[in-house]
């Protein structure tokens, strides 16, 4: 869908985005993560059109981004904008600057709100629906003009469970039915675990290697040791120092209610803040002055009976950080 070289974008003297080659795959629903100001909103901005790179080549579909037909990729911000009118009203405006015809249009909505799942909310003023429903209704003002790909910035940000629920089903429904491809940027890594089929990361700029979990940006000290914003500090394996970023993968951090006696260098007492179940494993996340990633087998979630605020060590070697 999308290929990009060497893509750098600044303002001033701050760079914000900085990638050497990145290639989108169609047919996916790709997530792009990672944490507030790592550059998420400005590479949507890119892929939409909406901002240029400072330097470097962007193509979609095998030609030049600027080439495409209108329509072809359409972008909901954060925070969609409702016009102060009917849920219909809203949906239908798009399909009137094309000149669509009267039953066209009517057709057309029909069938959306049912996607979308607000069939019934048609005469409903589109300001006084819910953060959930607003975005639901932004993803129908889109799809009635026929996109190859929906980009997606925070779609989540104040939503409750069941709306994000909703979301899920309903971008997971229009994917397959439709055949149209979504692109979301959040640092909602549970939603986009449970909703992409493809993702990346970006840390400070730059696209992660792996993981979207326990990415962490900070200085390596003279000594050696990795200091985190926060003021975590971490024991490393590495001859770099200065400026860093470093991935932990959460299948190599140890679990254990009582300090193990081990060599491993890197120990911190935290509290569990959430539990998470994907097929037949489950990811523990732990507040040690930041949120670690972890994973555990069920069984071993049911030996040490590990539940919500439980005090927990969590132990892993310098060699398990990897640093970049």
């Amino acid at each position: 869908m999308y290929e990009l070289k060497n893509i750098l974008k600044t303002y001033g003297t701050k760079t914000v985005l900085s990638i050497d080659k990145l290639i989108i795959k169609d047919k996916n629903i790709t997530a792009i993560s990672g944490p507030n100001g790592s550059g998420k909103s400005t590479l949507l901005e890119i892929l939409a059109g909406i901002q240029k790179p400072t330097e470097g080549q962007i193509q979609f579909k095998n030609k030049n981004i600027v080439k495409r037909k209108p329509g072809q990729v359409i972008i909901i911000l954060q925070n969609p904008i409702m016009f102060n009118t009917s849920v219909y009203s809203n949906i239908a405006f798009g399909l009137k600057v094309k000149k669509t015809d009267k039953k066209t249009i009517k057709q057309k909505i029909e069938a959306v709100l049912v996607l979308v799942n607000l069939n019934g909310f048609a005469k409903q003023n589109a300001r006084t629906l819910s953060g959930g429903e607003k975005q639901r209704l932004a993803i129908a003002r889109a799809l009635v003009l026929e996109p190859d790909i929906i980009l997606m910035d925070e779609p989540t940000s104040g939503l409750d469970v069941q709306a994000k629920e909703q979301l899920k089903k309903t971008i997971k429904t229009i994917h397959k039915d439709k055949k149209i491809d979504f692109i979301i940027a959040s640092h909602d890594t549970e939603f986009l675990f449970q909703t992409a089929t493809d993702a990346f990361s970006l840390l400070n700029g730059q696209q992660a290697p792996v993981s979207v979990e326990n990415l962490f940006s900070g200085v390596i000290n003279a000594n050696g040791n990795f200091i985190i914003d926060s003021g975590v500090e971490m024991t490393l394996s590495t001859f770099k120092r200065g400026k860093a970023n470093i991935l932990i993968f959460p299948e190599n951090i140890v679990l254990s209610k009582h300090l193990l006696k081990s060599s491993m260098t890197n120990v911190f007492k935290g509290e569990v803040i959430k539990l998470i179940k994907f097929d037949n494993e489950i990811k523990v996340w732990v507040d040690i002055g930041i949120e670690l990633c972890c994973k555990i087998t069920p069984i071993s979630l049911k030996k040490m009976q590990i539940t919500i605020a439980d005090n927990i060590f969590v132990e892993f070697k310098a060699t398990a950080i990897k640093v970049y």
